[in-house]
């Protein structure tokens, strides 16, 4: 009896259930023709406008609720099915905390879910790739759950990048001077023997690589002597070997570096999210520091900076031309990697830079303009002469003949602009000296603002409609009339 209840009862179940995902089906489907047909009618304006970014995101949520749905029921259903099979009543508890976990663990990823769904609605259009080896490679499609394995995954292995950072830090700055001389010389052996360019990287990679993975796998018998134990050392050699305060700032150094292989894995993993923040930020300040190279100092700005810049540049490509036969490059080359290694040694470093704010301090900044002078570059040049326009755009009031002014734009707003078809204000700003020029132009300080009279010209030059009237110097429509303003600017 009991086992024709439990079919009845199971029949029953997997009916409804059909019956409800027939009707989650029906909810995605009007759901993704309601979003379908709103990002058609969207497809001609440069943006979405609120209505549409909440129906998005209320459309996401219900994508993405359904699917969370659909996941927990399958797994719970799945697993209910597993333990419907033994009858063992000490089951059942194991089962319903599984279940609570699964429930979990979708509540976890609902919000990547959520966020998937809201990118490929807000985002319909196809993006631009980026060019790679393969052909037959594409760029992944945006998500928030690859996105953050990526993070967490490159957070962890940021270390090793760290790690080769400091050690490039502590060779500049003379902390291993060991290492730093050491570098030096193989520097300036590969200067004059470029052939090691292609041994030493052979021979990091079997003796630095190959043989310690090789003694690590097989690692060698110890063999175990008899030692004799030291009883002391002599006393001239104590009185010789007192450490220096730059032998205990080593030490001290050598003890931090130590410390980060003594924190937990939690504790290294705030580290390296600390090392990406500071990098970034250093990449932030680098990118600055080159547009402002790129766009002020090398972007004639200050034309006469940049054309001394542009010349002295030109004379010493002619002139490293000419006597690069007669110059040792190998010499000069190891020459100038010893020098600025120098140049930031903890003793003669600050030394130099104490000197070099001395030497600014005695000469004026002034030095190029001195040189402009000196040789007489003469830049200035007949500037560029053009005319901007703007159209003073006013509405009809209640009052037929009654305007009120509506604002100053750069369209003229006439019954076919798109902006005036779809019902919005086009750009532009109330007050007439917040116009501003186009960009690298400047308003001529000796015109003013002036009136067009000549409306028949400037409306058939614009292709407005011939239907339109014509008031004195405006030019009217049912709603709203404009007139045409000019400016002369300069370049």
């Amino acid at each position: 009896m009991s086992t024709v209840r439990s079919k009845k009862a199971s029949f029953i179940r997997s009916y409804l259930v059909k019956k409800y995902d027939r009707l989650l089906d029906s909810i995605l489907v009007a759901e993704e023709a309601i979003s379908s047909s709103s990002s058609s009618e969207s497809n001609g304006d440069s943006g979405i406008t609120q209505k549409e970014l909440i129906q998005k995101i209320a459309g996401s949520l219900v994508n993405a609720s359904i699917e969370k749905f659909r996941l927990e029921k399958d797994d719970i259903d799945t697993l209910s099915t597993d333990y419907d099979m033994d009858s063992d009543s000490s089951l059942k508890e194991p089962a319903s905390e599984v279940i609570r976990d699964i429930n979990n663990e979708v509540k976890e990823h609902f919000v990547d879910l959520f966020v998937d769904k809201l990118i490929s609605r807000i985002i319909s259009e196809k993006l631009p790739e980026r060019e790679h080896i393969s052909l037959d490679q594409h760029e992944k499609a945006l998500t928030a759950t690859l996105l953050a394995n990526n993070m967490k995954t490159m957070t962890s292995k940021l270390g090793h990048m760290m790690k080769f950072q400091d050690s490039v830090i502590r060779l500049i700055t003379w902390r291993n001077p060991t290492g730093t001389l050491l570098s030096l010389s193989l520097f300036t052996f590969i200067c004059y023997y470029p052939l090691l360019l292609m041994i030493l990287p052979l021979i990091l990679i079997t003796f630095g690589i190959m043989v310690p993975k090789y003694l690590e796998k097989y690692p060698i018998r110890e063999v175990y002597s008899i030692t004799r134990k030291s009883y002391g050392s002599p006393l001239l050699l104590r009185l010789l070997s007192v450490t220096s305060p730059d032998e205990k700032d080593a030490s001290l150094q050598r003890d931090k570096s130590a410390e980060f292989r003594d924190i937990g894995s939690s504790a290294l993993v705030v580290v390296n999210l600390r090392d990406f923040q500071n990098m970034t930020s250093s990449l932030i300040e680098l990118s600055e520091v080159n547009a402002k190279l790129v766009n002020e100092t090398l972007g004639f700005e200050d034309e006469r900076h940049t054309t001394v810049i542009f010349l002295l540049c030109i004379a010493s490509a002619l002139l490293l031309n000419l006597t690069s036969p007669f110059v040792n490059w190998s010499l000069t080359l190891s020459l100038s990697t010893w020098l600025f290694f120098i140049m930031h040694h903890p003793q003669i470093g600050p030394r130099l830079d104490k000197f070099i704010i001395k030497i600014r301090r005695l000469t004026s900044n002034k030095f190029i303009g001195e040189v402009i002078k000196k040789f007489d570059i003469i830049l200035d040049e007949k500037p560029q002469i053009n005319s901007v326009e703007v159209f003073e755009i006013y509405r009809q009031g209640i009052v037929p003949g009654v305007w009120k002014f509506f604002l100053y734009s750069s369209n003229c707003f006439d019954p076919s602009d798109e902006f005036r078809r779809a019902k919005h204000a086009p750009p532009g700003v109330k007050d007439l000296e917040d116009v501003k020029p186009p960009e690298s132009w400047l308003f001529d300080p000796n015109s003013e603002w002036e009136i067009d009279y000549n409306v028949e010209k400037w409306s058939y030059e614009n292709g407005l409609d011939p239907v339109l009237t014509i008031e004195d110097e405006y030019l009217c429509d049912t709603m709203f009339k404009r007139r045409r303003l000019t400016r002369r600017v300069l370049k």
